[in-house]
């Protein structure tokens, strides 16, 4: 999974791409919790995403949990411990699913870009 798309695909759709202040990081676009940053202590709202979602993606396996764009995205927003109990609140299922359409998009969109850059005849 690209993970770069991930963060791509959550930061559209938690601020749209615009400027937003998180709990941490002031001009945060991930929206960065401070016990998030605390975990992680990243030096920038990037490195603490990205150092999030890796945690997140060694953690839910081990819970037997596929580490899928969905299952991560819904991870993010509730929280490892509930999504994993199954508490999750239907907005935050939603937020998934919203994450997991623009992944595809975005996934779509940079493999047609691709295809556009390949010699003719291919």
């Amino acid at each position: 999974m690209n993970t770069s798309l991930l963060l791509l695909a959550l930061t559209l759709v938690e601020t749209g791409n615009l400027p937003a202040r998180g709990a941490y990081w002031p001009n945060d676009c991930f929206q960065i919790s401070a016990s998030v940053h605390r975990q992680h202590r990243g030096k920038s709202p990037l490195d603490d995403a990205q150092k999030h979602i890796k945690w997140l993606r060694d953690e839910l396996p081990k819970a037997g949990v596929d580490p899928n764009v969905w299952n991560l995205a819904l991870s993010w927003r509730t929280g490892l411990t509930r999504m994993l109990a199954g508490t999750a609140p239907e907005d935050h299922c939603q937020f998934a699913t919203r994450v997991q359409n623009t992944f595809d998009r975005l996934r779509f969109e940079q493999h047609e870009k691709l295809r556009e850059n390949l010699p003719a005849g291919r």
